[in-house]
């Protein structure tokens, strides 16, 4: 008995520091906490929330897209420019989750169906290895992913309603640099 509570307890600890560790993977559907597959997803019961309640209806569509840097003074002199790269690799992602998971740990059905979307796009590291920085005395380069904090239309299992609640989700991925300890 006691046996099986240390080894429970040992099992709860490991798991919820490798999910609340970033970035996570919790499955090969899953970008961090945003999952794009689940078998038990509610379809049937948010497809009729969703009829029921009128006011969400205009509020699909992406969530979260990329943005890009506005042109330079004189757009015509660009293509004469050294393109400038990110200091990290990235790939561009966009995903329509099913389901998140918050800082609670508590796994929401996002609404994303037919005629009901929320996308997301993003940048991901690929790696934590800056490709292009150089090394330079006294300063050490890493990839960060970096996150903010959207809301999104979930269904509540256990209370059967729509609601919003917010969740950290990846934006981009920024070169950060810190001195060497000497």
């Amino acid at each position: 008995m006691q046996l099986n509570i240390i080894l429970s307890l040992t099992l709860f600890i490991v798991t919820n520091q490798c999910v609340l560790a970033k970035p996570t993977r919790l499955n090969k559907h899953c970008v961090d906490n945003l999952c794009i597959s689940n078998l038990n997803y509610p379809t049937k019961k948010i497809q009729e929330k969703l009829a029921n309640t009128k006011k969400y209806k205009e509020l699909s569509g992406d969530i979260l897209r990329l943005g890009s840097k506005p042109n330079g003074a004189n757009p015509m002199l660009r293509f004469l420019e050294e393109p400038e790269r990110n200091l990290c690799r990235t790939r561009t992602r966009k995903v329509y989750p099913k389901f998140v998971l918050g800082d609670d740990m508590e796994k929401r059905y996002v609404v994303n169906l037919k005629k009901f979307r929320q996308g997301i796009e993003f940048e991901q590291c690929v790696s934590e290895t800056p490709e292009y920085a150089t090394e330079l005395m006294n300063i050490e380069t890493k990839c960060v992913q970096q996150y903010t904090v959207i809301r999104f239309l979930v269904y509540n299992g256990a209370t059967e309603e729509l609601e919003y609640t917010e969740y950290p989700v990846p934006t981009t991925c920024l070169c950060m640099y810190k001195f060497k300890k000497t």
